[in-house]
């Protein structure tokens, strides 16, 4: 988002990089190659929304939910913003936890994928 001269921080920009995403994925699944979506995915609307997508075009698709503690979330925030990658913005500890505010795990009845479940 920094590379485009958008803010991080900013949910207009972030809501219009995610439709590009979703525009590039869309072309990836009619052209035939398969898309892994790696995104916050944090709230069931936009998890539900990926999977219509992806069925749509006959894809199959696999919802993971990986959970870590915030601790260790934190550890790898820390890692990541002391060698910030060219192009990124740093995700602040606030920013964080606000983000866990936003959370709606996933509820009983969404199918996730576990590796040996295939």
């Amino acid at each position: 988002m920094t590379r485009l001269g958008l803010d991080g921080y900013d949910p207009q920009a972030r809501e219009a990089v995610k439709a590009l995403q979703f525009d590039m994925a869309d072309q990836a699944l009619r052209a035939g190659a398969s898309v892994v979506l790696d995104s916050g995915f944090l709230h069931r609307h936009e998890r539900d929304d990926a999977q219509a997508m992806a069925q749509a075009w006959g894809a199959e698709f696999r919802r993971v939910f990986l959970n870590p503690v915030t601790d260790v979330l934190w550890q790898r925030l820390q890692a990541r913003n002391a060698a910030l990658p060219s192009g990124t913005f740093p995700v602040t500890k606030e920013h964080l936890a606000l983000c866990e505010t936003w959370l709606e795990p996933p509820s009983p009845d969404e199918p996730l994928w576990r590796p040996g479940s295939c």
